[in-house]
């Protein structure tokens, strides 16, 4: 049986919740910023795959290339899907190599309401 990628989203919401005194509230903050990310990300990636076929390559990376498919699809909700992902992308480059993130706690909120949105509506 394979992986379920919207796992990482349950991570997600518990590191968001958690108040364990084994890690700080920021190194909790900054990995349920990326497992959403995450999750969203290989539940879109695999849907396109599976409803498209093979993801263009813009050259810009994985990730990018996804998003730039979203982007310029057809459907109104896909393309949502490509905002909703470089949003939520550029706060889980944000919360993995900055070692200073503005505003770390609004990035949590809205990676994990973009993030849920697109793993419920590509499920």
């Amino acid at each position: 049986m394979s992986f379920d990628w919207s796992e990482f989203l349950e991570l997600a919401y518990e590191l968001a919740q958690s108040t364990s005194e084994k890690s700080s509230e920021e190194a909790r903050t900054r990995s349920a910023i990326s497992r959403s990310y995450y999750a969203a990300y290989r539940i879109a990636r695999d849907y396109w795959e599976k409803t498209q076929g093979r993801v263009v390559d813009y050259g810009r990376g994985s990730h990018g290339n996804l998003v730039q498919n979203y982007k310029l699809n057809q459907d109104k909700e896909n393309r949502k899907v490509g905002v909703y992902l470089e949003i939520a992308f550029e706060n889980r480059k944000n919360a993995d190599y900055d070692a200073l993130v503005p505003d770390l706690k609004s990035k949590l909120s809205v990676n994990l309401r973009l993030c849920k949105w697109v793993v419920e509506k590509l499920r």
